[in-house]
């Protein structure tokens, strides 16, 4: 079991120094493992740069809080495919405290401000804060849908 244990060590070792370089202190996991946020139109590599936000950096894995999903292959390259789709802290005694943050943005659509904004945020661990207050929200920029009239 010890020499099992011993050449398991060894070898891992030495894949991270091929991997990342000699230097222990620059090995790092976001090298590893990223996250590309992938829209249906990214899927052209002409599109890819406009559509796609990433791939970035993770923290993380399959059992981890900062959950990252991927597969564990020989590559040594992991491609995040599932995690938090939102990441919410919540005091319920002050519910107006709350934080949130989200892997791309607010929006689906390119042309938003809110598309891919939160991004770096959620990379960096970061939250925002999460206005519960029904006078401070309808001050914000809102859109309105109607139905066509015939």
């Amino acid at each position: 079991m010890n020499d099992i244990i011993f050449i398991a060590y060894e070898k891992s070792i030495r894949d991270l120094k091929e991997q990342f370089g000699s230097n222990p202190k620059s090995w790092r996991w976001g090298k590893a493992a990223t996250l590309e946020l992938k829209h249906p139109l990214g899927e052209v590599a002409l599109f890819r740069p406009l559509f796609n936000v990433g791939p970035n950096p993770v923290y993380g894995g399959n059992e981890t809080i900062e959950q990252a999903g991927f597969y564990l292959d020989s590559t040594g390259q992991y491609k995040v495919h599932f995690g938090s789709q939102m990441r919410i802290i919540v005091d319920f005694a002050h519910v107006d405290s709350a934080l949130n943050i989200t892997p791309c943005g607010q929006s689906g659509h390119i042309m938003s401000k809110h598309y891919g904004d939160q991004a770096v945020s959620y990379r960096n661990l970061k939250f925002r804060n999460m206005t519960m207050d029904r006078k401070k929200i309808e001050q914000f920029e809102h859109l309105i849908l109607t139905p066509l009239t015939k």
